[in-house]
């Protein structure tokens, strides 16, 4: 009977051993590499935490990669992009025209060459005649926001907009211009002016600097040093950062005080491209239009202010006055070019007299002194 007892002890406690066993490698089996548990759990994290491929943009510009206007306004541009999409937004950028010549980059944009781009509407003759008259700064105002002008005019005026129907822009600005800048004389006059070769690209342009007597010579950016050099041109409108990044400082040592010709210029981009896009990436690029306007316009100020110095030490440049009366004269030869592009936008359909109204209002509510630089 002790024996029976004994072997029933020896089975009882044979069976809890096993069954110990099989319960603690269940157990145990939870935490083990490999398990089906295992898996799935870490299955879950992998897909909760698993980063999501960024959206790429390929962006080209004309301007020097090391440039002023590349590092404190394009850039940060691009770099705000990104941070306000929280990196689901990469903005591939290429600059001083590595991917597409500036006077090709609209039509890249639009076929998908790139995807993104910085043009210059005014290079492309009778494609965006609306935009021409951002060609006509008057000489005898200065102007202290004109991104302001110009995307005030885009954003009030839908023909403007209608243009571009095969690209979506998403900003026009204008550089802040207030010189001439020539090799050879100062330009006090209007017969100083007489045969002196300037660059001005596009037809309206031509038109303006001709009736002041200049000839004008149509290159893209990227040729302007040289032409400088060869004497192709001997004169030009100065935006003050292009004395030193584009070195025209080295030739151009006299710079004539006043409100010089400037094309309007914009970013687009590829029309499949932004319809692709998240609707709320897509209103976050909207929304920084205005952004990058006061951020141009305020650069091009501290720029202008913060360079005159270094011009006169570096280059021994020649700042020459022009006088209220003589600016005027100037802008009462240039009135009859401006009227012959409105009568021509007139007469194809486009609001240019109300267009050109409204580009004067601005241009003079801009050049109120609390417009300049703070």
């Amino acid at each position: 009977m002790n024996i029976l007892k004994s072997k029933a002890s020896f089975f009882l406690i044979l069976s809890l051993v096993i069954l110990m066993i099989i319960t603690g490698s269940s157990i145990s089996g939870c935490s083990q590499p490999g398990s089906t548990a295992t898996n799935t759990i870490q299955g879950v994290n992998n897909q909760n935490t698993s980063a999501v491929a960024p959206i790429k943009l390929v962006f080209t510009g004309h301007e020097v990669s090391e440039g002023a206007f590349v590092k404190q306004v394009f850039k940060p541009y691009l770099e705000e992009i990104e941070k306000r999409t929280d990196g689901r937004l990469n903005i591939e950028a290429h600059w001083n025209g590595e991917l597409v010549n500036v006077m090709d980059a609209y039509d890249a944009v639009a076929a998908g060459t790139v995807d993104m781009a910085e043009f210059i509407p005014s290079m492309m003759t009778g494609r965006f005649p609306l935009d021409e008259i951002l060609w006509f700064s008057s000489y005898n105002v200065l102007s202290f926001r004109p991104s302001k002008v110009y995307w005030t005019l885009f954003q009030d005026n839908p023909e403007m907009g209608a243009q571009y129907e095969d690209t979506h822009v998403v900003w026009m600005g204008q550089l802040y211009q207030p010189l001439i800048g020539s090799a050879k004389k100062p330009l006090r006059t209007l017969s100083d002016l007489k045969g002196v070769k300037i660059c001005g690209p596009g037809k309206w342009a031509g038109l303006r600097y001709e009736a002041l007597g200049m000839i004008p010579v149509s290159i893209p950016p990227s040729d302007i040093y040289s032409s400088l050099q060869k004497g192709i041109i001997e004169a030009m409108p100065v935006a003050m950062y292009e004395l030193e990044d584009w070195n025209t400082g080295e030739i151009l040592k006299y710079q004539s005080e006043v409100a010089s010709c400037t094309p309007g210029f914009g970013i687009t981009i590829n029309l499949k491209k932004w319809n692709s896009l998240p609707a709320d990436i897509q209103q976050i690029i909207t929304d920084l239009g205005p952004w990058l306007v006061d951020l141009n316009d305020q650069v091009n100020l501290q720029i202008d202010r913060d360079r005159r110095a270094s011009a006169i030490e570096k280059y021994n440049t020649q700042f020459i006055q022009i006088p209220q009366e003589e600016l005027d004269k100037w802008a009462a030869v240039d009135k009859p070019v401006f009227d012959s592009l409105i009568n021509e936008l007139e007469s194809q359909g486009y609001p240019g007299n109300k267009i050109r109204d409204e580009f004067l209002k601005l241009e003079k509510q801009y050049s109120a002194p609390e417009y300049g630089l703070k």
